[in-house]
């Protein structure tokens, strides 16, 4: 039984889908913007053009949801893709209830009000604060 190739064995990147693969995540695909679903997206089953949607058309809830979610799971550099940092701050009284774990909010507030912008926190205030 083969385990694929050996070492010494040369192959070559072509671009195109393995039709074995299905939608198996796939680096290039997902910089071409051609994955059916979106990387950080892991426990659901949201496709590019849903989480577009949902961030143009939402109501407001499912707007702050969907934005926790992705500035929770989605790598740092993928979540500008998605939405800015004026809008996670204007944004930010729902956002944040969506954030999880608390010390990842906590970071965020603490990003956000460093670039400029008045978030609330829920964090005790320390002397000096």
């Amino acid at each position: 039984m083969s385990r694929g190739p050996s070492a010494d064995e040369e192959h070559e990147y072509t671009g195109e889908k393995d039709k074995s693969d299905g939608d198996r995540f796939d680096p290039a695909r997902r910089l071409e913007g051609t994955m059916p679903r979106a990387s950080f997206a892991w426990s659901g089953d949201l496709t590019e053009e849903e989480i577009r949607r949902i961030l143009r058309e939402g109501d407001p809830e499912e707007r702050a949801r969907l934005i926790g979610r992705i500035v929770s799971e989605a790598p740092f550099e993928e979540i500008w893709r998605y939405v800015t940092p004026a809008e996670i701050a204007a944004n930010w009284p729902v956002v944040r209830r969506y954030i999880w774990p608390p010390d990842l909010r906590e970071i965020w507030e603490w990003g956000l009000r460093v670039w400029g912008y008045e978030v609330a926190s829920d964090a005790p205030s320390g002397e000096g604060a």
